[in-house]
């Protein structure tokens, strides 16, 4: 007797009936008794190995005159119904993996499994998928290609890992710490781009979930890498002044930097800056709804701004990021800007990582938004007011983009020392002194 288990199921609810019935199932020319159970989403339906026999069927889909038959099929319902009483005390999905296991310790019969959605594809087609179906939903650049370079990561990881949905899922968390361990002495990524990565891939587990009803081990979430304060690099308004008016470019550098020096003093982001056309420009304030966040932006363009603009009629050359970024490099090379040595620091394994360098090898377009906030912040703007022109709506995430710079004075407007004292109370005479004299006068 051969048994044909089709298993498909989501979250048992605490109201869920747990009692199956008798269906007479029909695939083809072919007709059987099966034992059906659906509750919401949650469905089994199990093939019992024998025909209905026409007109001697009982209403409930039972043999009128045949008990032995009818006890088999009983056994099969109470194993059954057993199994899913056992999911709804355990809180546990139905599983087919789980539901053919049960079977087998309750049968002696040969029980056949046939699989109502076997996985079609594999782990990086299922990834390519939800690649796809993000995209959708970011409309920036940069988030778009974190989500594909992971892909790209992943194919080269599956070479050796032989990704499955089966080995993700493996016991103590081992896909994670074997993709962390890849990351880290094969990608050199810092620990930064690890913890993102993760946090995608954990993502998309929640997402083969949904889409192939496959159980993932709950620890699986639980894993992580920390995220660390990152090093913010910013240009000074000196150093964009002397990029501005520098005299060593050709035709075409000159408008390249003409753009990225009118991002530095707008801070537009790059998607903005790709769709300026949707800005609105009155009485020098630049208006427009941010690509990004989808809030409202309101920027005061200064003079530079407005000579860039009116230099191009409105209208600035476009390039992608990617020719962007390079270009920028090799003009400032070029030009021999930026020239001053420079060290970024980042987390790599819970270690420093330094990186030496010219300060204009680690500028990019975006370096552009950050320039602009630090300066901003660096001469008391308030903060709402840069808010409304960066268009943020958290004071913690437009901290992640200035540069922290140490003031030696910084302290001395709470200086209480006994010589701090004596100069206040001199100041004190003074002013008093200063009245008394205009009074007189």
């Amino acid at each position: 007797m051969h048994i044909f288990v089709y298993v498909c199921g989501s979250d048992l609810k605490n109201t869920m009936k747990k009692n199956s019935v008798l269906k007479i199932n029909k695939v083809g020319k072919y007709e059987y008794i099966c034992i059906y159970f659906k509750q919401r989403e949650n469905r089994l339906l199990v093939n019992t190995g024998f025909k209905p026999v026409q007109d001697n069927m009982t209403a409930d889909n039972w043999y009128k005159d045949n008990d032995y038959i009818n006890g088999l099929i009983m056994q099969m319902k109470n194993n059954l119904d057993a199994y899913v009483t056992q999911c709804y005390i355990r809180k546990k999905d139905i599983n087919q993996r789980d539901c053919l296991t049960y079977l087998k310790e309750h049968y002696k019969d040969n029980i056949r499994i046939r699989e109502s959605k076997p996985q079609q594809k594999t782990v990086l087609q299922y990834f390519s998928d939800f690649v796809i179906n993000k995209a959708q939903e970011l409309t920036h650049y940069n988030s778009q290609r974190v989500y594909n370079s992971l892909e790209t990561n992943l194919k080269e990881f599956d070479k050796t890992y032989k990704l499955t949905l089966e080995s993700i899922n493996a016991d103590d968390r081992l896909f994670f710490y074997k993709f962390r361990d890849y990351s880290v002495e094969t990608l050199n990524h810092i620990d930064n781009t690890i913890s993102k990565n993760i946090s995608i891939l954990k993502s998309f587990l929640k997402y083969l979930h949904k889409k192939t009803k496959y159980n993932f081990d709950p620890d699986l979430f639980d894993f992580s890498v920390g995220k660390n304060p990152a090093q913010v690099v910013t240009l000074t308004a000196q150093e964009i002044h002397d990029i501005y008016y520098c005299q060593k470019y050709d035709k075409f550098e000159r408008q390249l930097i003409d753009v990225f020096v009118f991002l530095c003093v707008t801070s537009l982001r790059y998607s903005d800056y790709e769709e300026m056309q949707n800005a609105t420009i009155e009485n020098n304030v630049l208006t427009k709804i941010n690509k990004k966040t989808k809030t409202d932006i309101t920027v005061p363009l200064n003079q530079t701004a407005q000579e860039i603009l009116a230099k191009y009629n409105g209208t600035l050359p476009k390039y992608t990021n990617g020719y962007f970024n390079r270009e920028l490099k090799q003009i400032f090379k070029r030009a021999e800007l930026l020239q001053t040595p420079y060290k970024k620091t980042s987390i790599q394994n819970k270690l420093n990582v330094v990186k030496k360098g010219l300060k204009y090898e680690f500028i990019t377009v975006h370096k552009s938004r950050s320039s602009f906030i630090t300066i901003l912040i660096g001469n008391n703007t308030p903060l709402n007011e840069i808010m409304a022109v960066t268009g943020h709506k958290r004071v913690s995430t437009l901290n992640s983009y200035t540069e922290k710079r140490l003031n030696p004075d910084v302290t001395n407007c709470i200086n209480i020392s006994r010589d701090a004292k004596s100069k206040s109370q001199q100041k004190n005479t003074a002013k008093k002194q200063h009245k008394k004299t205009t009074s007189q006068k």
